[in-house]
């Protein structure tokens, strides 16, 4: 299911011209987390502390992603 979902958000980037790798990092992440998210075992799912870290950390990674841009200027 991830992959699949991962192809449509390919194709729409290419499609728009706004295909950028961290984009696809970020949607393959939030697709791993929803994944974990819909276990069937409660034990199995993440709890919402680590759920906002895993997010943090997404929003992290565009914030280096435009510091490195930056600098590569």
């Amino acid at each position: 299911m991830k992959w699949q979902s991962l192809r449509r958000w390919r194709y729409r980037w290419n499609k728009s011209a706004k295909h950028t790798p961290l984009g696809y990092q970020q949607v393959s992440k939030c697709l791993e987390l929803a994944e974990k998210c819909t276990q069937v075992d409660p034990k199995d799912r993440p709890d919402i502390s680590n759920i906002i870290d895993e997010l943090n950390l997404i929003d992290s990674m565009e914030d280096q992603f435009q510091v490195n841009l930056i600098y590569a200027r």
